[in-house]
């Protein structure tokens, strides 16, 4: 196995080093001996510091090493996608196209089934009567929802808490869009996932406006642009 700091070339937003604590100072250090970069001149003698690598120093070396492979990952569709953007950057070519993709998320869904008349049997050891009549429906969902609430005392207690966990940061009525703590706007779906709105191509705006998107993440993607 090998794993490395790779230096994105960009700012790290704050909001991405609260989540994984990757520095800048952390990746100007030495990648051999983890001396400060102001520290080298008479650090660790013998050691020929070096910050992290480029994206641009590894990428042929990632390029050859996933090429003819399958891949595991969770939520690892947008890993992918984040490793194929930064392959075209930097004029690589890679594609993980013919590979099979297993991400936890899909197997666990495959393993624990999250329908109604599934949910219903577990929860209540009962089979759900008439399922998908809308009142048998309705009566089933409220039934759920009590008891995961009852078997589950860790899940919030109150309709705004228990939102507010279900879609942390959702900005607008769909999730298109989440908004960081700082009031940075990123796309919460598609090739963009994760990126501030502003950095986005403006042909990729163009596209969303010109679309069948909701008005309000429309309305909102323009008041943060």
């Amino acid at each position: 196995s090998w794993q490395a700091l790779i230096n994105p070339g960009v700012p790290i937003p704050p909001a991405s080093i609260k989540v994984h604590g990757i520095t800048q100072a952390r990746l100007d250090a030495c990648r051999k001996c983890n001396a400060p970069k102001d520290t080298w001149t008479y650090s660790k003698i013998g050691c020929e510091h070096a910050p992290a690598f480029t994206f641009q120093q590894v990428a042929r070396n990632l390029a050859s090493g996933f090429t003819d492979c399958d891949v595991a990952g969770k939520n690892i569709r947008y890993d992918l996608e984040v490793l194929r953007e930064n392959m075209a950057r930097v004029n690589v070519p890679w594609t993980y196209e013919g590979a099979s993709i297993v991400c936890v998320d899909a197997v666990e869904r495959l393993a624990n089934p999250r329908d109604l008349s599934t949910l219903f049997e577990r929860y209540t050891g009962r089979k759900l009567e008439n399922a998908h009549d809308a009142m048998a429906d309705v009566e089933a969902t409220e039934v759920v929802l009590c008891a995961q609430l009852e078997q589950h005392p860790n899940l919030p207690r109150t309709p705004d808490k228990l939102h507010d966990a279900s879609w942390p940061n959702q900005a607008d009525m769909t999730g298109k869009f989440r908004l960081d703590a700082d009031g940075t706007l990123r796309f919460n779906f598609g090739k963009h996932r994760g990126t501030d709105v502003r950095d986005v191509p403006k042909g990729y705006i163009d596209y969303f406006m010109r679309e069948n998107f909701p008005p309000d993440a429309k309305a909102l993607l323009v008041k943060h642009r």
